[in-house]
This record gives structure tokens, C-alpha cells and sequence, in this order.
């Protein structure tokens, strides 16, 4: 795996499947991260009923985030441009920045965020760079 990467939420939920043949160091996330991914866990159990053992998936995840490498948070004044420049929610501009801020390829399954940032799919990701 070449390359260092910042992964959203969105692109985290199918990591997990491959976590096997990823580089964990290469990994990073920011701390909103481990907000989005529980609300997304929160959301599979609670509204749509996919999930049966949303403690026992919550578990697993933070296993898996805790070896990633975790972003302090970014600026608010700056993120807060990028997301009125770009028209971009402030947690996708979150990503915007610091991917740009550390040089780090984002990973995304966001459409919007794919079309309006310098951003790969977590298909992309997979083609390019654990090929």
C-alpha cells in the first residue's frame, strides 16, 4: 500500500471487511470520525433494524479506529471558509482540510464530497493501492 490516507466515516464502514490487507499505519482519521461511524452504527440498529448488537459492532469499530492514526481537530475559522468556498457540509470540509493541510489522499463513498474535493472512492482506493 503506497501512500498515507485519511478515511470519513463513509469509507471506514467498509474497511472493515479488508482490514487484512490494509497498512493500520498508513491509516488516518479525524476525531469527528469516531462520532460519524457511531451515528452510522446508531442508525443501522436504531432506524433500520440491520444491525442486532449495535454495542458488540461498536466494540469491534473502536478496535479497529484505535489503530489508525487520530487528526486533532482542525481550525474552525479555516474549515469554515473551505465549507462556504466549496459549499460543502463543515464535516466534509473537515476532511477537505486536512487531507490538504497533511498531504493525505481522502477516502470517501460521499458523492459530493467525491465530485467537489480531491477525493478518492473507497472502490478507488482499492483498485489503486491494494492491488
Amino acid at each position: 500500500m503506497r501512500g498515507k490516507f485519511l478515511f470519513d466515516a463513509s469509507a471506514i464502514y467498509p474497511l472493515i471487511k479488508f482490514v487484512d490487507k490494509v497498512d493500520l499505519k498508513n491509516i488516518y482519521i479525524l476525531h469527528l470520525t469516531l462520532y460519524e461511524v457511531g451515528n452510522a452504527i446508531w442508525k443501522d440498529a436504531f432506524l433500520h433494524g440491520r444491525i442486532k448488537n449495535a454495542k458488540e459492532v461498536a466494540l469491534l469499530f473502536q478496535q479497529l479506529m484505535g489503530e489508525f492514526n487520530i487528526i486533532d481537530d482542525p481550525p474552525l475559522d479555516e474549515v469554515i471558509g473551505i465549507a462556504i468556498s466549496k459549499g460543502i457540509t463543515y464535516y466534509d470540509a473537515s476532511y477537505v482540510y486536512v487531507s490538504a493541510k497533511e498531504k493525505l489522499i481522502l477516502v470517501s463513498n460521499d458523492k459530493e464530497l467525491i465530485s467537489k474535493g480531491n477525493t478518492i472512492s473507497f472502490n478507488e482506493f482499492m483498485e489503486k493501492y491494494l492491488a
